[in-house]
């Protein structure tokens, strides 16, 4: 944050740190926030969608066979 302060500005630079922290830390809340009710509906759909389920079954069983890919070719 100090890269947005601005010692010339009639605001001391303490109350600029505070107003910018408060924007900042307001802002990520909401965005966690808005992530948290997004998840809780896609995963009530997927609980709830028989096709949702197995789509995500396969998807989690493909990642998995791509990090095992992955491994087994690497050459550490």
């Amino acid at each position: 944050m100090p890269q947005f302060t601005d010692t010339d500005a009639s605001l001391a630079i303490w109350v600029q740190r505070l107003l910018l922290g408060t924007v900042v830390n307001i802002m990520f809340s909401s965005a966690d926030a808005l992530c948290v009710v997004l998840a809780e509906k896609v995963t009530h759909y997927l609980k709830t969608s028989g096709s949702g389920s197995r789509i995500a079954q396969r998807m989690g069983g493909g990642v998995l066979v791509a990090l095992g890919l992955i491994v087994a070719l690497s050459n550490q």
